[in-house]
């Protein structure tokens, strides 16, 4: 292991993320680009 991330870190990330103009943001120790893709796709072809 290189580093570790501490959980609030992935809060912040999210924040940010968020802040840029993603509707949507997962970020965690065990998400990976595909994480709830389905869930994501479900809520957006409703808006």
């Amino acid at each position: 292991m290189h580093r570790y991330w501490h959980p609030e870190e992935f809060a912040e990330i999210k924040r940010l993320g968020l802040a840029m103009g993603f509707r949507h943001v997962e970020s965690g120790p065990l998400v990976r680009s595909s994480y709830h893709a389905d869930e994501q796709v479900q809520r957006a072809a409703v808006r």
